[in-house]
């Protein structure tokens, strides 16, 4: 009999340019049925109901209450309901990076959440800072701040957006010059590295695809496979993307810039040979098979 797994989504997802079949297809060569579902189903009489009994859930996005209810109805949910909740605040990644001694930019969050510039100056000793909100993905709402109207101008769009995402900060970090317009997205399934790409971006300090980046083929350097494993073992996640900074001179060669619970794969498919659906959906039938899903 097929296992059934179900993959949910925020409704507000495009179904043209998702991987659904994709999905399907990968997951059925290993004796499992995908079933695609979105947030605005989760009415009482809804399929979403726990009482449907999938064998699994995967989330394609961050919604713990959802998560938590599969999970108390003793349903398997990749990634866990907790490690998602630590990878989709950027704050509390952090701070946990540093607590494992995993290299990262300098991360500083004011109880004021916007101090004054001459503040910030003093702070970052002078040099530009990366401003961003605590909750956001696709390099959204990231800000490199260079001088006083720009950080005016950055305060101003996070204070706007402050109603709409309930509980996220802005947070500022070390701009790593290195790694400008560039960095290496890692994806990672079962402690293990399940492909890479290098992420670049000739116009923009972003190298993020959704920000008009491009995808490259790249041999993994080591420093950043055990880097990208690390930081992804110490969020609890099964299946992540890991951005890895390139460093140098005063930072250690490679730094973890962010972790994503829900990372898109767009980029590996454009550089072929990563088949991240496939690699999944082996980790999983084997997980299913042997009960080594974490809780």
């Amino acid at each position: 009999m097929m296992k059934k797994i179900w993959f949910l989504y925020p409704d507000t997802t495009p179904l043209s340019s998702n991987a659904f079949d994709w999905f399907r297809e990968s997951f059925s060569r290993y004796g499992m049925e995908v079933e695609v579902h979105f947030w605005d189903e989760a009415s009482p009489d809804s399929p979403l109901s726990v009482d449907g009994r999938p064998d699994a859930v995967v989330m394609r996005g961050y919604n713990l209450e959802l998560s938590r209810k599969f999970e108390s109805g003793g349903i398997r949910v990749l990634n866990t309901t907790r490690s998602m909740e630590l990878c989709r605040d950027k704050i509390t990644t952090s701070e946990i990076l540093a607590a494992r001694g995993i290299p990262a930019p300098r991360t500083v969050v004011y109880e004021e959440q916007y101090p004054t510039w001459e503040r910030l100056v003093e702070d970052f000793g002078g040099k530009p800072v990366i401003m961003k909100l605590s909750f956001g993905s696709k390099g959204e709402d990231v800000f490199l701040v260079e001088e006083r109207a720009q950080y005016t101008q950055a305060r101003r769009h996070c204070e706007k957006l402050a109603p709409a995402r309930p509980g996220s900060r802005p947070l500022y970090q070390e701009y790593i010059q290195t790694s400008c317009g560039r960095d290496i997205r890692v994806w990672v399934i079962g402690g293990k590295v399940a492909g890479c790409t290098l992420r670049s971006n000739k116009c923009s300090f972003k190298s993020n695809f959704a920000q008009g980046g491009n995808a490259h083929a790249i041999t993994l350097p080591q420093g950043a496979a055990e880097l990208a494993v690390r930081a992804v073992e110490a969020l609890g996640l099964e299946f992540a993307g890991v951005d890895i900074l390139f460093g140098g001179g005063e930072y250690p060669e490679f730094l973890v810039c962010e972790v994503n619970g829900n990372a898109g794969f767009r980029t590996a498919s454009l550089i072929g040979g990563v088949d991240i659906p496939t690699i999944l959906a082996e980790y999983m039938s084997h997980s299913l098979c042997q009960h080594k899903f974490h809780f």
